[in-house]
């Protein structure tokens, strides 16, 4: 059993942008009101609709986590997450993840076969899944443990350019 859950540190610049973003709607109504000029139905709907958006995604980038149990493999965000049988795990290697290389930090993918759940540079896993033939990158704190659970054997570290 392997299980680890926290908050990713780019979650915090999210939930900075959406209270941002929300001031800024919020101020400039508050003026535009008080100056008595009328406020378009159509400034007001887009500014609406971006709400969820924002909302969604400061929700679901504030929780990350790994999990080994029963048979299978669970990881990502809350909303987008993947799991994968044990039994479909074919390679597992303990790899170096450069944020950089992935093109910022979060769900990442590479064309259709390499996705990526990355929470910033350090340790993580490579995983080639059979049935799908995708390749998983994810960071976890402990990757000799999470190859442990996943029963591979914890070998040299790799790094990802």
């Amino acid at each position: 059993m392997y299980q680890e859950t926290f908050r990713p540190p780019f979650a915090g610049l999210v939930y900075a942008a959406t209270i941002i973003v929300l001031a800024t709607i919020g101020g400039l109504l508050f003026m535009k009101i008080s100056d008595g000029a009328e406020v378009e139905f159509k400034g007001i709907a887009s500014t609406v609709a971006i709400l969820p958006v924002l909302f969604a995604v400061s929700w679901m980038s504030g929780r990350y986590h790994v999990r080994v149990g029963g048979a299978q493999l669970d990881f990502g965000y809350r909303g987008w997450s993947a799991t994968i049988p044990l039994t479909d795990i074919e390679v597992a290697e303990k790899v170096d993840i450069s944020w950089l290389s992935f093109g910022g930090m979060g769900w990442r993918v590479r064309g259709l076969k390499h996705i990526g759940y990355i929470t910033g540079s350090g340790p993580g896993v490579r995983l080639r899944v059979r049935s799908s033939g995708r390749t998983y990158t994810l960071n976890c704190s402990d990757p000799d443990g999470l190859l442990q659970a996943l029963g591979h054997q914890s070998g040299s570290i790799k790094t990802i350019y």
